[in-house]
């Protein structure tokens, strides 16, 4: 049966690996991410009482989510995942091991971030 599953008889791919220590990280950024954008409707609903066009609230969404999403990563995540490679190092200069090592610390990240997951 495995011949028929796997097709060349092979065994399956171990799962990906990931660093637990960033799951709580994960769950962090969540509901901070949701309070940014929270408040780039908020500014977007400014921006239709103050009597601007509905293209331009938008854009004032866009906008704010844009600049807040950005600065909670740089805020929350950054500090953490630079910790492997630092965040204005070349990639030529990144190790395989540190490169690993931020893989395993994103999959972590990313379990954090889906409430479905425990």
């Amino acid at each position: 049966m495995h011949t028929w599953l796997w097709g060349d008889g092979s065994k399956p791919a171990p799962p990906p690996v990931l660093d637990v220590r960033f799951i709580p990280l994960g769950k962090t950024y969540l509901p901070e991410l949701s309070r940014v954008y929270a408040a780039a409707w908020n500014e977007g609903a400014k921006a239709l009482e103050s009597g601007q066009p509905v293209t331009a609230a938008l854009k004032s969404v866009g906008q704010s989510w844009d600049s807040g999403q950005v600065q909670l990563f740089d805020r929350l995540v950054t500090p953490e995942f630079s910790k492997f490679v630092a965040e204005n190092q070349p990639e030529a200069e990144a190790k395989p091991t540190d490169l690993a090592a931020l893989a395993r610390a994103s999959r972590g990240f990313a379990v954090g971030l889906n409430p479905s997951k425990k």
